[in-house]
């Protein structure tokens, strides 16, 4: 039996105005996923008009890859998944689902409420892949200066795995000779004394030959505006393995008009 506070009662008229004029996209479902009310913000999100999705199945609009096997389910966490709007295009939503329940507390209909994340999502993923495939080093650190994400490159660079390097701190690695400034610098930002840090030093690849590296780091704030993470940038600016001097190598001048020709020497 459907009460006044139940979509589809007989006194279900002073929740609609609610639901219709919500500036968040929702709709209710049945318990087998068909569409029975959707509001404006739902169409708009989706680009059809209400009578093209009412009674139709859910799945019919979601993408083949995040359709629930076992059907709509209520989630005590908000969801990420995509839909196909009526153009064709692929949008990411961040779906919220309950029960609507009888006087019984049965399950009689779902109400999902959906927020279009697409931008954020293809932010997140951008950065991912800038990250990923940057041709210099790249990675992520706790406050504690413990590597949490590191990219291909600077596994390259170091002679570690990426399995290795997560979890170590790069004090780890520092190399054994190295007067190293790298705690401080850490402290520095973690308690927003600076914004960003660039230091030079040597790090010891998994051979045990030493790495000359220029790196830059930035602390990243949270929603709160303390700081959450680091983000580190490593060039290596001298291959120690080579003997062949690199840039960090050598020094170099231009004089003119009476020496117009650059010379470098040895630092």
């Amino acid at each position: 039996m459907s009460t006044p506070s139940e979509p589809g009662g007989e006194a279900a008229a002073p929740w609609q105005p609610l639901f219709e004029q919500a500036a968040a996209a929702m709709a209710i479902l049945d318990l087998q996923g068909k569409y029975l009310h959707v509001n404006a913000a739902f169409c708009r999100m989706l680009g059809y008009r209400s009578d093209e999705l009412i009674g139709h199945d859910y799945r019919s609009v979601t993408h083949p890859d995040d359709i629930d096997p076992d059907g709509p389910q209520e989630a005590d966490e908000p969801l990420e998944k995509r839909y196909i709007r009526s153009d064709g295009t692929v949008i990411w939503a961040l779906v919220s689902r309950t029960f609507i329940r009888d006087e019984h507390g049965e399950p009689v209909s779902f109400l999902s409420q959906s927020q279009d994340i697409t931008r954020r999502r293809e932010a997140e993923l951008l950065w991912q892949r800038s990250f990923a495939n940057a041709p210099i080093g790249m990675a992520l650190l706790s406050l504690k200066g413990r590597w949490t994400e590191v990219n291909d490159t600077l596994c390259e660079m170091l002679g570690y795995s990426r399995e290795e390097l997560i979890g170590m701190h790069f004090s780890d690695i520092t190399f054994e000779e190295e007067d190293d400034r790298g705690p401080a610098l850490l402290d520095d930002l973690v308690h927003g004394v600076v914004e960003s840090v660039s230091i030079e030093k040597r790090y010891r690849h998994k051979h045990g030959h030493p790495i000359w590296m220029l790196i830059r780091a930035t602390a990243v704030p949270d929603a709160s505006g303390e700081p959450a993470f680091v983000v580190s940038q490593y060039d290596d600016v001298v291959n120690a393995a080579s003997p062949t001097p690199t840039w960090r190598s050598w020094r170099c001048t231009i004089r003119s008009p009476d020496w117009p020709t650059a010379r470098c020497w040895p630092t």
